[in-house]
């Protein structure tokens, strides 16, 4: 056996550094050999050392393989990702530059994603983890890894248990922990969006394939694809996803001796022909976010997969549309000589079924995604599925108008994009709606007065969504500020704090259904906006305010920690908290709790912070 020398020694020891985006420490470990001496530094360098921890933080592959690059790319990314670090700090802590710094967040598309996604998972107090962990898990199953292994025993079924991180977090917990996970979140979203509203615009304004060919099998894809992109769902990996699915079909069709090479002597088109199973009438319905971890799918997206699949497998293959179906019209190498068939059966291997371009079922998916959005009605939705459906309504109205923007339709179209814009989506005005005024000055007519309407009514929405701006309140009279909880004087429930009005600001009904006229302060004292422990937001006057010097001290269960107290309003109000408050101070020996006001919080109400650090501080 060879002696190994010292260099070669040293390389398998740093080979056995574990790989990970939550720990750096293997990292720091090889960083500290490069700078120690020259011997170490040239095998801390080695490629081989560092394959392993780039692909432990980023999923966008290496642009150069060549030897003696990988460290230098590492290095790269890493000071990549501080910048974008920096970027969504802006965001975070500075509300008047959040739209700028969007804008150029964006600007470097799939680039920002991995940061994003691990700033969107960064690390929070233990005792609130299970509440993320749901988030997290989904998060770990949108890529597939490998070929095939993610099918068991038939179902469909996918597990993922192996591939979430079951690793040391040795990161330190953000003072804004709940704003850096939420902005994280809509900065991957406005991402998403922003790069399948692009790719859409492809898929409708690029020359337009031959309907038989692979390329418009392709764009139909992409147009399927970008449909949950505009939802806010990640596809960057959905089409490694249908490679994967397109070579275990193959390794099981193999397995089973069917050749599945066109070219081959041995392939047998009657392998290949309509199976005897029953078909399932099926119309189409919601197609949200497929080929995600949810798997719910449709006709159409299945029609989108079976096509996706296919034509990796080398065959031509497209949707047909009919009336009230959507098919996948395979064209097997025969395709010009068709079998006879029923007169009164299509023959699925006619080119008349293939008049409809891949255009043409994209705008089919987005009306029947419109008609869903818009004609569902589900009684008192969780936030939940309120969020699905209007980003259904959102995707739908963007790919109909991004279609034809030159129709008095495309007002309305646009109209639902803004509101709900302005409503869910706070990135998006300067990085997706800045986008689509540009794609509408390029597109439209000279002389036609719908698109200089459509146009100017775009623009002026733009203009209004950049200039609104904040309603500061100082303080008088009132005595609680926000992110104190409390307990309510009548009904002994907990409150949490989220905003206040220096008077009655409700509607006429809500004073006449609560009596507020009849209140000893009547309409003349603050009124404060409050999230209940059940997550339901009430409007509170201020004699009905109990303030708590500790927890202990309400009539609610005094078992309860103050950790506890948290939990229940975290588990039931996530939406209010997540967009208000910036991280949860909590002290267990006086049993006190403060929600931190995030920086637009605190911009709207500018003394309540200090408050809010006195009763903390206060013995």
């Amino acid at each position: 056996m060879p002696v190994l020398s010292i260099p070669e020694v040293v390389l398998a020891i740093l080979a056995h550094l574990p790989a990970s985006k939550r720990d750096d420490t293997s990292v720091r470990t090889l960083i500290a050999c490069t700078k120690s001496s020259r011997m170490l530094r040239d095998v801390a360098q080695t490629d081989s050392l560092w394959l392993k921890h780039y692909r432990a933080r980023w999923t966008w592959p290496m642009s150069d393989t060549n030897e003696g690059v990988s460290y230098k790319l590492y290095c790269l990314r890493r000071k990549g990702d501080i910048a974008f670090r920096s970027l969504l700090d802006a965001i975070i802590l500075i509300p008047s530059r959040r739209g700028d710094a969007a804008s150029v967040l964006c600007d470097y598309e799939r680039y920002a994603w991995d940061m994003l996604r691990i700033e969107a998972e960064c690390r929070v107090p233990e005792v609130v983890n299970e509440l993320y962990e749901e988030d997290e898990y989904q998060n770990a199953g949108e890529r597939w890894d490998g070929f095939g292994e993610e099918w068991v025993d038939g179902t469909g079924q996918r597990e993922v248990e192996d591939k979430v991180e079951d690793e040391l977090d040795t990161r330190e917990i953000k003072p804004d922990w709940i704003q850096r996970r939420w902005w994280a979140k809509h900065a991957l979203g406005a991402l998403a969006r922003l790069g399948d509203m692009m790719a859409m615009m492809e898929v409708f304004y690029e020359s337009q394939p031959d309907p038989m060919s692979i390329e418009n099998a392709r764009r139909f894809e992409q147009g399927m694809i970008s449909l949950s992109g505009l939802m806010g769902v990640n596809t960057f990996e959905i089409g490694h996803n249908f490679d994967s699915l397109a070579h275990a079909c193959k390794d099981s069709l193999i397995q089973d001796r069917i050749e599945v090479d066109t070219a081959s002597c041995k392939f047998d088109l009657k392998r290949f022909s309509k199976g005897d199973e029953p078909y399932d009438d099926l119309m189409s319905g919601f197609p949200h976010a497929f080929m995600t971890t949810n798997r719910n799918s449709i006709p159409l997206s299945l029609v989108c997969t079976f096509v996706a699949i296919t034509t990796r497998l080398g065959f031509l293959a497209a949707p047909v549309g009919v009336i009230g179906h959507v098919h996948a019209w395979i064209a097997l190498p025969s395709y010009q000589w068709p079998d006879s068939a029923d007169k009164e059966e299509i023959d699925w291997e006619d080119q008349q079924p293939l008049r409809s371009l891949h255009v043409d079922m994209i705008r089919r998916a987005a009306c029947d995604l419109l008609v869903s959005a818009t004609e569902v009605e589900i009684e008192s939705p969780t936030d939940e599925e309120a969020n699905n459906m209007e980003a259904a309504l959102y995707a739908s109205a963007m790919t109909l108008f991004i279609a034809d923007p030159q129709t008095l339709e495309s007002i309305e179209y646009l109209e639902w994009i803004t509101t709900i814009t302005k409503k869910r989506y706070p990135l998006d005005t300067e990085t997706v709606l800045r986008k689509l005024l540009r794609f509408l000055s390029g597109v439209k007519a000279n002389g036609d007065p719908v698109s200089a309407e459509v146009e100017t009514y775009l623009r002026n929405k733009v203009i209004n969504m950049r200039a609104s701006s904040v309603d500061v309140k100082k303080r008088k009279n009132e005595k609680y500020w926000v992110g104190m909880i409390f307990e309510h004087a009548r009904s002994q429930y907990l409150g949490l704090i989220v905003g206040w009005d220096e008077i009655f600001k409700g509607s006429e009904g809500f004073a006449t259904r609560n009596g507020i006229d009849a209140l000893p302060g009547g309409r003349g004292q603050p009124f404060y906006r409050v999230l209940g422990g059940d997550g339901i937001s009430r409007y509170v006057p201020e004699e009905n305010v109990v303030p708590l010097p500790s927890l202990t001290m309400s009539s609610e269960d005094e078992q309860n920690s103050a950790w506890d107290v948290v939990l229940t309003f975290m588990q039931h109000g996530m939406s209010v908290i997540e967009q208000t408050f910036t991280r949860v101070e909590v002290d267990e020996e006086l049993c006190r709790v403060w929600f931190v006001p995030a920086a637009s919080t605190a911009e709207e109400y500018p003394e309540d912070t200090a408050l809010g650090e006195e009763y903390m501080w206060e013995v």
